[in-house]
């Protein structure tokens, strides 16, 4: 099974969702933006510019520039993409999720 992209930007530097919509997947790969100049954090709702999952910026970090989540290929276990959220330290950067 191939991967779906799904870019998510925050014009604003605050928190967004990953998804608005209700996506069950089995495994999710969150990396920054090649593109970005600032970390961006990942977690739940409740994720800020200064908690969270950090990702570093690409090339200029030694912090990993992306995570992965996954269900050991368990189909009845699943993560939902509208329960995880991204926190960009700087507008208008964001991540790509990879996810299936």
């Amino acid at each position: 099974m191939a991967l779906t992209l799904l870019e998510v930007t925050s014009s604003t530097g605050a928190r967004v969702q990953v998804s608005t919509s209700s996506i069950e997947v089995i495994e999710v790969i969150i990396q920054a933006k090649d593109t970005n100049t600032g970390s961006v954090y990942v977690g739940d709702s409740t994720v800020t510019s200064t908690n969270g999952l950090k990702l570093g910026a690409p090339e200029t970090s030694r912090t990993p520039d992306f995570v992965s989540f996954g269900t050991g290929g368990i189909p009845s276990n699943t993560i939902n993409l509208n329960s995880l959220y991204i926190d960009p330290v700087n507008s208008n950067e964001g991540t790509n999720v990879f996810y299936r």
